[in-house]
């Protein structure tokens, strides 16, 4: 089984999609993701991609500086539990 971290920082910019984030080792496994925390580095597009994804978002979003996605893996899909938009 891979290690999956619960708490994600992620930095830089770009797109993430469903293929972009591993699966959950168990049904109710979290994963929260936060916007980068220097100012400079950007944005990263988080994209439901459709039928056939493995992540469940209710629209597609950006996360900036201080952002965070909470999702819940339920044996097949990442299912979004909570967006915060903290940027400043």
């Amino acid at each position: 089984m891979d290690y999956l971290p619960t708490y994600l920082p992620v930095r830089g910019s770009g797109d993430v999609t469903a293929g972009g984030i591993v699966d959950g080792g168990a049904e109710g496994d979290l994963l929260i993701l936060e916007g980068c925390k220097n100012p400079t580095a950007g944005t990263v597009a988080i994209t439901d991609t459709g039928s056939g994804s493995t992540l469940n978002i209710s629209r597609n979003l950006t996360l900036r500086r201080k952002s965070t996605l909470t999702l819940i893996w339920n044996g097949a899909r990442w299912i979004e539990l909570n967006h915060n938009d903290n940027y400043p």
